[in-house]
């Protein structure tokens, strides 16, 4: 019964399949995987995705990483102290920050470009159209 009351929460939003730009992260990470797939010329797929899962980000840790809390051991040599490290709270604090500010960034330079603006507050009583 506890499924069914809170099944409009599980519910996915619309989007528009020929307006990509909604539905941007998916975009992004369609991209991705046609690049890698495109650029694999010996067809292990499997091989091709630990090695992107283990190259860093902007922020200087890799996806892999951020999701297992320690590096990946791929087919490059690496020293086996490196394998052992984990993410300390001041580095999940340092990247949550770096995150934070490119957002930031990222939205300023999108309201400017599309000279977006906050709207005024509905007053109770009023009646609007749609």
């Amino acid at each position: 019964m506890e499924f069914v009351r809170n099944l409009d929460q599980l519910m996915a939003p619309n989007n528009s399949p020929y307006f990509s730009q909604s539905n941007g992260a998916a975009e992004a990470a369609v991209k991705t995987a046609k690049s890698i797939i495109k650029k694999n010329k010996n067809r292990n797929i499997d091989l091709a995705l630990l090695n992107y899962r283990a190259t860093p980000l902007e922020n200087g840790y890799s996806p892999g990483e951020l999701m297992l809390g320690r590096k990946l051991k791929i087919l490059l040599p690496q020293l086996p102290g490196n394998l052992n490290s984990t993410i300390s709270d001041a580095d999940i604090t340092k990247i949550l920050n770096f995150e934070g500010d490119r957002n930031q960034k990222q939205r300023y330079y999108y309201e400017k470009r599309h000279r977006s603006k906050d709207l005024s507050e509905l007053k109770k009583g009023t009646k609007y159209g749609l």
